[in-house]
């Protein structure tokens, strides 16, 4: 018997009630929405066969659905809280074998990153694999990928509300039940102070000028490109260096 292929689904939670800056995902700069610029660098990965993502079903993530559907982006739409069981219920439908979880809050994400972290998960053939656990890349590149079954296993069995509404809470706190993996960043990306996910205003006006100093005519801004830009400018790198990030488990 042939042995079933791996299906790689990426799933970006996204919503407009952010706590800390709300709408955050649909903000502007150069005319096109933060999620954009996380979406249009996920299509360059060479891992993922399909990305697709996860809000809830309030009528204010209708404008999260445009904005997919114009960029022909797959949606799925879920409980706000049970976070959880609204990545299970994404999994099922795309038949997924393997989750990677990536916030909206990312809009800098480096598709290569992201491949590096799957094909770790694809050659250890364990439950859980990030770069999150110790972090050493920069905040704003963190992924996690997860076996679909042991998603599914951790969501049959906690029923705890944090566990449910932070996906891999459970996994990350049971290590005797999952098998984990931490990928770090090569020596070039270890700069876990470099603060490039959006949370605030001071986070967005951080991404909003590195887009804007990029003169990127390419398909993606690079990791070591924005590192590059964020040495050359340190004025930039301080005006979010006092943000305190919001953690749950390593994963901002």
């Amino acid at each position: 018997m042939n042995k079933p292929k791996n299906k790689i689904i990426c799933i970006v939670q996204a919503r407009m009630n952010s706590t800390r800056l709300p709408g955050k995902v649909l903000k502007k700069i150069n005319n096109k929405p933060l999620l954009w610029y996380l979406l249009n660098s996920l299509q360059f990965s060479k891992t993922l066969d399909h990305i697709v993502v996860a809000t809830t079903k309030k009528k204010i993530d209708d404008q999260i659905v445009k904005l997919c559907n114009d960029m022909k982006i797959s949606v799925f739409r879920g409980n706000e809280k049970n976070v959880l069981n609204r990545f299970c219920e994404a999994g099922k439908k795309f038949d997924a074998t393997h989750i990677v979880r990536i916030s909206a809050d990312c809009p800098l994400m480096d598709p290569n990153v992201v491949d590096k972290i799957v094909r770790k998960s694809l050659f250890t053939n364990v439950d859980y694999v990030s770069n999150t656990l110790p972090k050493t890349y920069p905040t704003g590149y963190e992924v996690e990928v997860i076996k679909f079954t042991s998603l599914l296993k951790s969501e049959r069995i906690t029923n705890d509300l944090g566990d449910r509404e932070h996906v891999t809470l459970f996994i990350m706190r049971n290590p005797k039940l999952f098998s984990h993996y931490n990928v770090k960043a090569p020596d070039l990306f270890k700069k876990p102070k470099i603060r490039v996910c959006v949370d605030t205003k001071e986070d967005f006006l951080v991404v909003q000028k590195i887009i804007d100093l990029s003169n990127n005519k390419q398909k993606f801004i690079s990791i070591r490109k924005v590192i590059s830009i964020l040495f050359k400018n340190p004025k930039i790198q301080k005006l979010n260096s006092h943000v305190k990030p919001i953690v749950t488990h390593g994963f901002v």
